[in-house]
């Protein structure tokens, strides 16, 4: 297990931070944003590996790194920046590893923030 594994999918201060006093709709447009673009994010990640192209995988994991951490999730985050360390620094397999595993960490985000956000 690695210490994203310990990380929440959602993190509840950042969810509250972004809802602030909103009472209407405004937050689950700006998660449905959010999960549009993590999951271009995600299959640009995969696209990139599979032509072997780090650098490209580097700047998406980059992107869906902050991108996450913006919107509270974390474990996606962190593995995130997992991969683009990784990218940066060379490791291939290292980076290979994690794109094999990102899709279902990705899944386990989406079905968390529908579930809270968009369900109804």
């Amino acid at each position: 297990m690695n210490a994203a594994d310990t990380l929440d999918v959602l993190d509840e201060s950042t969810l509250a931070e972004l809802a602030g006093d909103d009472t209407g709709d405004i937050v689950g447009v700006l998660v449905a944003g959010f999960l549009d673009e993590a999951r271009e994010r995600v299959a640009a990640i995969e696209a990139a590996m599979a032509g072997r192209d780090i650098g490209a995988v580097g700047f998406q994991a980059h992107a869906l790194k902050s991108t996450a951490a913006t919107y509270g999730a974390p474990r996606l985050s962190r593995h995130a920046a997992a991969i683009e360390r990784d990218a940066r620094d060379g490791r291939v397999d290292a980076v290979e590893a994690a794109v094999t595993d990102l899709p279902e960490l990705w899944r386990e985000t989406d079905r968390a923030f529908r579930a809270r956000y968009l369900s109804g």
